[in-house]
């Protein structure tokens, strides 16, 4: 198994925004390329929604995110790929995200 670096491997946590906010509803992390993981019910809650919603509904939207611990405090857009939340079936919370852009700084991902 790969070790990563501490100071470098927490770059790759992102903080997710409420809509048309820089309020903080979450966080998720890049797993490499243009992909971000993070819960279903901060996805739901980034978009104003209720967290039972089928993923055709939730998938495609975009939110906004940054890297701060990677000092990069400009917000970047996702949009949602994945969305699977399910309270009494295993308890599914997971959602995948996709970023508009590469990322333009050092990293590795989580």
């Amino acid at each position: 198994m790969a070790v990563i670096d501490f100071e470098l491997g927490k770059k790759a946590i992102v903080q997710i925004y409420y809509a048309e906010t820089l309020e903080i509803v979450g966080t998720g992390f890049w797993v490499g390329g243009r992909y971000l993981m993070t819960c279903a019910h901060v996805v739901a809650a980034a978009l104003g929604l209720p967290t039972c919603q089928q993923e055709e509904d939730v998938k495609g939207h975009s939110i906004q995110l940054a890297f701060a611990e990677a000092k990069q405090p400009k917000p970047r857009t996702a949009k949602v790929l994945s969305y699977s939340y399910h309270e009494k079936e295993g308890g599914q919370d997971a959602a995948v995200l996709q970023l508009s852009d590469d990322i333009d700084f050092e990293c590795e991902p989580i």
